[in-house]
């Protein structure tokens, strides 16, 4: 990986903020494997690759918005 492609890693709460979705959201997604999340902090806290998390959360939206019932129901 070259210096300029390092991933920004993020906690939870400030992805949920950008793109205003709740916290919990992106754990439920995260624990059905749609979202994995890159390591935990040292205090716990799981980091996500910024770029990669709100680009899935926002077609995820949209399937729920367009075309699913649920993200679930959209799962292969």
């Amino acid at each position: 990986m070259s210096a300029g492609s390092k991933k920004k890693l993020a906690k939870i709460g400030d992805i949920a903020k950008l793109i205003n979705v709740l916290p919990s959201t992106i754990r439920y997604y995260s624990d059905m494997g749609l979202l994995p999340y890159v390591e935990r902090s040292q205090g716990g806290f799981r980091l996500y690759d910024m770029d990669l998390t709100t680009e899935r959360l926002r077609i995820l939206q949209k399937l729920e918005k367009d075309d699913c019932k649920s993200a679930n129901d959209c799962r292969y």
